[in-house]
């Protein structure tokens, strides 16, 4: 789900990243805290949106850096940090390995489908033809959301199981795979129905289930240590 051509895991985590980091005490400014202040701002001058994003995250380096252990402060730096993933990184990154991030996809789609494979393109199951993955059908864009709803989950709620963690956010990121993976090949399967599966239908039921499936597994993950630890801790906003 998209609100602006932006998704809701981002904004939301933005609001409640800038809630926790305003939590804190006014305290003596550091000769630090001007300089990381300076760089921001001057970053954020540059008619890029790169910069700005370049900026964001090493000011929530700094502060997650410069709070103290578990503090509100160092918790919203992490949401806010993690927003700079699919903002930002993921980004940069597919535009570096766009070519074996796309072949990667094709292999999982003609493997579900039992479809030869050239590249990034599948055969359709009638073999009438092949279907090329774009950089628009790629699962990256939600992996990172994916990685930034669990991030947010779990600083949230103050969920410290670092290894269970992984699982859990692996888990999440392994259901927007699956789920892009599975409308992909519904398209191989029937490229008659190309404009319903492929349009904005079929984005918007995928881009629902993609939303559900990550924050349920996220939200699931964060609370399956309160049968063994107890409520887990919470910071009130």
């Amino acid at each position: 789900m998209s609100t602006f051509g932006i998704s809701a895991i981002v904004w939301v985590a933005m609001w409640l990243g800038c809630r926790f980091v305003l939590q804190g005490q006014p305290t003596t400014i550091r000769l630090g805290d001007g300089l990381a202040a300076f760089a921001a701002i001057a970053l954020t001058l540059i008619p890029s949106a790169v910069p700005a994003w370049v900026a964001m995250t090493g000011l929530a380096v700094y502060l997650a850096w410069t709070s103290n252990s578990d503090s509100p402060q160092r918790r919203g730096a992490w949401m806010l940090l993690a927003v700079t993933i699919p903002m930002c990184w993921s980004r940069i990154l597919f535009a570096s390995l766009a070519d074996t991030i796309l072949e990667l996809e094709a292999i999982l789609v003609g493997t579900a489908m039992g479809s030869p494979r050239v590249g990034n393109m599948v055969q359709f199951a009638d073999g009438s033809g092949y279907m090329q993955i774009w950089p628009a059908c790629s699962s990256l864009a939600n992996v990172s959301l994916a990685v930034l709803c669990w991030v947010t989950f779990s600083q949230a709620t103050g969920y410290r199981d670092s290894a269970r963690g992984t699982v859990w956010c692996l888990l999440a990121c392994a259901s927007v795979v699956l789920i892009n993976v599975i409308r992909i090949s519904l398209i191989g399967f029937f490229p008659q129905h190309y404009d319903l599966l492929h349009g904005v239908i079929g984005m918007s039921v995928a881009g629902w289930l993609i939303l559900g499936a990550s924050v349920g597994i996220c939200a699931l993950g964060v609370r399956s240590t309160r049968g063994e630890t107890g409520s887990l801790k919470v910071a009130h906003a």
